[in-house]
């Protein structure tokens, strides 16, 4: 083979060499870059202003590995990069935030989440809770009417004997329209499921109530909007609140939902003398095998119908629906007020 014919056929082979690199997966040199997968998540994307936003896109991913970047345009002229961003939204309005990822090569992609900064509207003020459930994160902005939670810390609190009718701040009317509110929020979020809708409540209340017990020697029962605003209460005061949630949700929607509820004046420590409330919700009978207490769990029967425990006054942690702390029987029992009344 002289010099020409070998130099042709090396030129054949590099030919078919190439050929069989491009018809070959493995074949680096011609692969093209695949563009990041955006997870984008934001909470909350709805709420009054100011309004507190954490923007987390750290989810995403870059198909081949590599490295990403993120660059953030918040919609009211702001800009921030990383994989999370904390905004606060100053101003009432809709905003279309946006955050692009990078790989090193170039490629890109985008996505976007609507945020609804709302204006509050006069003659009420906004608390924003916060809380878990199951692990969940759970936000809620309540939009709170001034003047009552005023009319409510002015009114005398009563005495009847040694102990205050903790029912009263339950049955009392003033504050329904509000209460029947703010149940049907609750119940939306849940789907309109009235089991998911008390172990939301009951979640609701143990950790987005601040605990805080009354000064030594003074009992100052709290009215739910009280509860609400100042957002800490005593046993009291997150029994009553937990209570008159779900009673306000029967009477907004007495066709549709069907939970009774009471709230109960206990012994705990079997002194003769009641210091502490609670509540007890009406729970189907196949549900009662699925109260994960062990033998903390308490349920009881009346006209019928089977009542689960529910400690509201939780300092830390979470009592679920049945979890007993105290040990209570029905002789420990002082008072116990019906909702709706038998």
């Amino acid at each position: 083979m002289n010099t020409q014919t070998r130099r042709h056929f090396a030129r054949v082979v590099s030919a078919l060499g190439l050929l069989l690199c491009l018809g070959l997966v493995g074949c680096s040199l011609y692969r093209s870059n695949l563009p990041p997968v955006v997870a984008l998540d934001a909470l909350p994307h709805e709420g009054y202003a100011p309004l507190d936003v954490s923007f987390d896109a750290s989810s995403s991913f870059d198909p081949e590995g590599k490295a990403l970047s993120f660059q953030w345009d918040l919609g009211d002229g702001t800009t921030a990069t990383g994989p999370t961003v904390e905004h606060s939204y100053h101003v009432a309005g809709t905003y279309e935030a946006q955050v692009t990822v990078l790989d090193p090569d170039g490629a890109t992609s985008s996505d976007t989440v609507t945020i609804d900064a709302r204006s509050v509207p006069d003659g009420y003020v906004v608390h924003r809770f916060t809380w878990t459930r199951d692990g969940v994160p759970r936000v809620w902005d309540v939009l709170i009417p001034y003047g009552l939670y005023q009319t409510d810390k002015s009114r005398p609190r009563v005495r009847y004997g040694d102990a205050y009718n903790y029912g009263d701040y339950v049955s009392d009317p003033l504050d329904d329209p509000t209460l029947e509110d703010y149940a049907t929020t609750l119940w939306n979020r849940v789907n309109q499921d009235d089991e998911e809708f008390v172990y939301e409540t009951l979640a609701f209340v143990q950790g987005a109530i601040q605990y805080k017990a009354d000064p030594p020697g003074e009992e100052y029962p709290l009215y739910p909007i009280e509860t609400l605003t100042d957002g800490h209460g005593d046993c009291e005061d997150t029994a009553i609140l937990f209570v008159s949630l779900l009673y306000a949700l029967r009477e907004a929607h007495p066709e549709g939902v069907d939970i009774s509820c009471k709230l109960a004046f206990v012994d705990t420590d079997d002194d003769g003398i009641p210091d502490h409330v609670l509540a007890f919700v009406s729970i189907p009978n196949r549900l009662v095998p699925t109260l994960v207490c062990g033998d903390e769990s308490t349920v009881f029967e009346w006209d019928d119908i089977m009542y689960a425990i529910a400690e509201t006054a939780v300092d830390q942690g979470v009592y679920p629906l049945g979890c007993d702390p105290w040990g209570i029987d029905e002789s420990d029992i002082a008072q116990l007020w019906s909702f709706p009344n038998p």
